[in-house]
């Protein structure tokens, strides 16, 4: 009993630095931010955030690991064969978990983020659902292939930002139809000859 507690007040301590840190870097970048400000802002002493991080640095770390572990686990739960018959359920799940994470994925897609998350998830969305694709990429000349898998990963971080701006209005179904909607649109689109 009393570890279940336990473990409730560590996530809640945690949350609570992770949203201060979301807000603090709306305005800042992460290197500019403090371990007294953040805590401050949380109304935590520094002493609690040092039991969870070594630095803000560390504490963007941990955050980025949990939200790309989320991104696999999400990404997983689907085979490639129910990537290609199906993909709004699986852009479904992911617009669910940006929603869900929506005051830290937005800014570390933003101006003040990381790039190197951004990347990861670009990795990510490339490995596993323009890799379930091999027929779309495989119909034309090979070097074009890559081009298509570059638009299509960075219009996936473009619709995140594009929400994010837009207040997130639409519903994670709507963007998954019409994230959807543009990858079939764009696998009819003729490549250069």
């Amino acid at each position: 009993m009393g570890e279940r507690k336990e473990d409730r007040r560590v996530g809640r301590t945690r949350r609570q630095l992770r949203h201060g840190l979301a807000q603090l870097m709306k305005i800042k970048r992460v290197q500019d931010i403090t371990v007294r400000e953040l805590t401050d802002l949380c109304d935590l002493n520094r002493g609690t955030f040092y039991i969870h991080y070594k630095d803000v640095f560390d504490m963007v770390d941990a955050v980025e690991n949990e939200l790309i572990s989320d991104f696999e686990r999400v990404l997983n739960q689907f085979s490639s064969e129910e990537v290609v018959e199906h993909p709004g359920q699986l852009f479904t799940q992911i617009f669910e978990l940006i929603r869900d994470n929506g005051d830290i994925v937005s800014v570390l897609v933003g101006p003040n983020g990381d790039l190197k998350f951004i990347n990861q998830v670009k990795q990510l969305v490339r490995d596993r659902c323009v890799a379930s694709w091999p027929e779309i990429f495989a119909a034309g000349p090979v070097q074009y292939s890559e081009y298509f898998s570059g638009f299509i990963v960075s219009g996936f971080v473009g619709l995140f930002d594009t929400w994010f701006e837009k207040g997130m209005a639409e519903t994670p179904e709507q963007m998954a139809q019409l994230a959807e909607g543009m990858v079939l649109l764009s696998t009819r689109i003729s490549r250069p000859k």
